[in-house]
């Protein structure tokens, strides 16, 4: 069960990095999944060793306290797990989490990392075994302490980025053509529901009785109360429902339970709300509050606006709040939005753009995605995306004034625009997916006035794809791309 307040769902598209092509499946963001800290996770001392599923399943010793997870910026600095420990980790939840079917952690071997086109990222270590590859490292925005994992295949073009941090958390930031596996039906499975110390981002998971351990919440109101007080339960429970792959729950699996048994006795009597027996009556479609952000890129550079899109579902009035913040929580800009949702508390999408005042002349920050109490206007970060300032001062603007947003595009693309202050009255426009991948892309330069135009070729990817016009400065000196201006878009094959 999820501590909403962990909730990443957007968290975060680092795929800027990510060489190559998609083909079939849409770009899935899911938030953080993260094991317990316990001997088989902790990272070794010296040699790292292989986490497998069997000695994961076979352990049955509760859980200790959960390291921050690794993409909270902890303010002690700790060591950065071994590559191939990390590796392992990373591996193994996605044959657990996504059912995938992977070569054992042992059959991957140390391949030349200088083969490996990995733009931004530092201190490569990469793995091969057949058609899979596995590369690790950090780039300027990787909290302390973390490495960054992706994961590909050549043939299949499946990838996933994500980071593991030295408690052995597992953050999945982007997941591209993996695998969706169908749900599994639960029938009176009996086991323990075990509660996590108050730092995991969730609360509890399911451990049956071989073991394996999954995520565990209902939608129904008064089941998810009852298992809201089996921390204070030592005894068995029998649950029916449903077994979600990639969810975002602990493992990356989560039991919806719409029946639950205590099979040892009833809940503790100082606990007045208990219940031998809870069953699902009308489901509870609310989930929220949830959101997630889509744009900007994780790691733009903002000069004095930015544009944010993004999702959000089960916020009061659908109601959002979004904010330009320093790393430490400073407001430099607010605006609030409201969902396209089809009715209240449902999931939509929005789009508003951020004047923001006063930001560092350089440094890190994040776009934040907050939903609204109605009770007391108090606001509960439900994403984030890690940016950096270029400077109010630079004085660089631009916009993109044709095509307009929502227009299909396909092979070549009439643009105009206008841009002032960028280097040498020349701006780089792409045409991008959603993955950060480049279409076409072309260098203009602007005329006294500060207008540009031009006709654009665009290759057409193999599947039709959200996409956006990005108009970039470059500083021809240091090669620095600074995002101005983008537009959405979609990319027809």
């Amino acid at each position: 069960m999820s501590r909403r307040h962990f909730l990443l769902a957007g968290s975060c598209l680092l795929v800027v990095l990510i060489s190559g092509c998609v083909t079939t499946l849409p770009i899935e963001i899911i938030p953080t999944s993260v094991p317990p800290v316990s001997a088989a996770t902790a990272p070794p001392s010296t040699e790292p060793v292989s986490n497998d599923v069997s000695t994961v399943a076979g352990d049955t010793t509760p859980p200790a306290a959960t390291a921050v997870p690794g993409i909270l910026l902890s303010p002690t600095p700790v060591p950065t797990p071994p590559p191939a420990w990390a590796r392992d980790q990373a591996l193994t939840y996605l044959q657990e989490g996504y059912q995938m079917n992977l070569p054992a952690p042992e059959l991957f071997s140390e391949i030349d990392s200088a083969q490996v086109a990995m733009t931004g990222m530092q201190s490569l270590v990469a793995y091969g075994s057949g058609n899979w590859r596995v590369v690790l490292g950090t780039s300027e925005l990787t909290p302390p302490g973390t490495l960054d994992v992706v994961l590909d295949n050549a043939v299949t073009e499946a990838r996933w980025w994500g980071q593991v941090d030295a408690g052995g958390a597992v953050v999945t930031l982007v997941a591209v053509e993996l695998p969706r596996p169908d749900s599994k039906a639960v029938v009176g499975w009996k086991g323990q529901v075990v509660s996590l110390p108050p730092e995991s981002p969730y609360d509890d998971y399911f451990e049956g009785a071989k073991g394996n351990r999954h995520g565990i919440f209902s939608n129904d109101a008064d089941i998810q109360a009852v298992l809201g007080r089996l921390a204070h339960y030592d005894g068995r429970v029998q649950v029916w429902g449903e077994l979600r792959y990639a969810a975002p729950d602990y493992n990356g699996r989560q039991i919806l339970v719409d029946r639950i048994e205590l099979l040892d006795g009833p809940l503790p009597a100082d606990d007045t709300a208990s219940a031998d027996t809870a069953t699902a009556g009308t489901p509870v479609t609310e989930v929220g509050p949830t959101g997630a952000l889509t744009a900007p890129e994780f790691g733009s550079i903002l000069v004095d606006h930015v544009l944010v899109s993004g999702e959000a579902e089960g916020v009061f009035e659908n109601h959002v709040v979004v904010q330009v913040e320093s790393d430490e929580g400073e407001v430099y800009g607010q605006a609030s939005a409201i969902t396209d949702a089809p009715d209240i508390g449902q999931k939509g999408a929005f789009t508003v753009d951020i004047p923001f005042h006063d930001p560092p002349e350089t440094g890190n920050g994040r776009v934040a995605l907050y939903s609204e109490s109605a009770r007391d206007g108090s606001l509960t970060l439900l994403a984030w995306l890690n940016v950096r300032f270029a400077g109010a001062a630079s004085g660089m603007i631009a916009s993109i004034l044709t095509p307009e947003a929502g227009t299909r595009i396909k092979g070549s693309v009439q643009m105009t625009g206008t841009a002032v202050g960028v280097h040498n009255q020349r701006v780089l426009v792409r045409v991008e997916d959603l993955t950060g991948l480049v279409w076409g892309q072309a260098r203009v330069k602007t005329d006294v006035p500060g207008n540009w135009h031009l006709k654009l070729s665009a290759r057409r990817p193999p599947t039709a794809r959200p996409g956006r016009i990005a108009v970039y400065d470059v500083d021809p000196a240091s090669g620095q791309k600074v995002l101005l201006a983008q537009r959405d878009v979609f990319l027809r094959r």
